[in-house]
């Protein structure tokens, strides 16, 4: 009796340190697997992300912190335009102290999503003709396809000195005798001596009338649409009757790229079926207790936000991409995300299979993000993982080295000097 008692309370023992051991083994399990897809995760400062299947990389169109930018779709000529303000300076930059210059970033891509032409200008770009135009130059690019500033072939009121009546007198003169016009905006990119300007085309010549910023003979409105990211002044004439006198139609057609998603900086990690699907956050840091208010002598404190790296699933043209976007703040007991992530696309009325599928990461506060940029969904033009890496090196021993080091060796300029210091000092890659 004694024996079967004995016997009874050590296999009762087993089975309760096997109902303990079993959920620790799989919770160890779980971790392995995580970590194991985890190392999948690439950030967006890669040059070479593949969806799952390798069928479609996603490849970088600007690179850079971007401010709202803009994307259309040109029939005509089958080309997609992009263009955005750029900051490249900030953090994880080589060359932080060169001052950003002045204008915006435009890339003119093909169907497939290769880059024909990377402009930066100053000049204010019109969706209507798809020039570019400043108070005393402009440039045909959609036309012609050259970047090269051309001048006016005649500019009037270039020392700003025209009265209403004479302004208005030169403006009826002008768009009587025009075949083209259009009203342009010229304080976009910071002219703070011209603040609009009319352009007049007939017989090949391209002419312009400027209005001052001091006495203006235009007249602003503005604009917002967030669905096209288009947030713009524009300008009328300062003149009688002034509804009598439209712009011209559009000279090239170009639609624009749409955005289901008008807040990108408040993501919900709710919901199936997303673009975007965060399934791991991992905090970095906390902003701990904050005081926000006082009730009578006590203080009230609330929870502030965390910092962390947010772990993305990205789907596009029904396949996966792995990315991991850093510095995410996200309010702490809320499933609420500054993630800055969103696509932009063809209304789908006009959409086929194999339009091209636009992606943004963006900040809305603090220093530049590593890895922001625009980047566009693109058929592979190679199915190796690692082709970005150098020559010889491991992602396993890629991933040991800090995250500026890293986004160094994948810039051309510097990679191959910083790569010969490394071989040559390899236990001090992580100083």
């Amino acid at each position: 009796m004694n024996d079967y008692i004995i016997g009874y309370k050590t296999k009762m023992i087993e089975l309760l340190n096997w109902y303990i051991l079993i959920p620790f083994l799989l919770l160890g399990l779980f971790f392995i697997v995580t970590n194991k897809k985890i190392a999948k995760y690439k950030y967006l400062f890669r040059n070479t992300i593949l969806s799952s299947s390798k069928k479609y990389e996603l490849a970088p169109v600007l690179r850079g912190r971007i401010y709202y930018p803009r994307y259309f779709y040109i029939p005509s000529l089958k080309q997609y335009l992009v263009y955005s303000d750029v900051d490249e300076t900030g953090d994880f930059r080589e060359y932080q102290n060169e001052n950003k210059s002045d204008g915006k970033a435009y890339a003119l891509l093909d169907e497939t999503g290769n880059n024909l032409t990377v402009l930066q200008t100053s000049l204010s770009f019109s969706n209507r003709s798809g020039c570019f135009y400043g108070p005393a130059s402009y440039i045909p690019l959609l036309e012609t396809g050259r970047t090269k500033e051309l001048p006016y072939d005649q500019i009037y009121n270039a020392a700003l000195d025209l009265g209403r009546r004479d302004f208005e007198k030169l403006f009826i003169q002008l768009y009587t005798s025009s075949e083209y016009i259009e009203y342009i905006n010229l304080r976009l990119l910071g002219d703070q001596i011209h603040e609009a300007g009319v352009i007049f085309k007939k017989g090949g010549k391209v002419e312009i009338l400027l209005s001052g910023v001091r006495d203006s003979r235009m007249i602003r409105r503005f604009y917002e649409d967030r669905t096209v990211n288009d947030f713009d002044d524009y300008y009328l004439p300062d003149i009688s009757n002034k509804e009598t006198f439209p712009p011209s139609e559009p000279e090239i057609e170009m639609i624009r790229l749409e955005t289901t998603n008008t807040n990108p900086f408040v993501h919900w990690r709710t919901g199936f079926n997303r673009e975007f699907t965060i399934v791991n956050y991992r905090k970095e840091f906390s902003e701990g207790l904050q005081g926000v208010a006082r009730y009578g002598c006590i203080p009230i404190y609330t929870l502030g936000e965390s910092v962390g790296t947010a772990y993305v699933r990205f789907r596009a043209r029904g396949e996966t991409f792995r990315i991991k976007i850093l510095e995410v703040p996200k309010i702490s007991f809320v499933p609420a995300y500054n993630l800055g992530l969103r696509t932009f696309q063809l209304p789908k009325n006009i959409r086929t299979q194999n339009s091209l599928v636009f992606m943004e990461s963006a900040q809305n506060g603090g220093s530049n993000r590593l890895g922001g940029g625009v980047f566009v969904v693109r058929n592979s033009t190679n199915t190796d993982s690692f082709a970005d890496l150098p020559q010889g090196m491991t992602e396993k021993y890629f991933n040991t080295l800090p995250l500026n080091v890293q986004n160094a060796l994948l810039n051309e300029k510097n990679g191959e000097k910083l790569l010969e210091n490394i071989k040559k000092y390899p236990d001090q890659k992580n100083k």
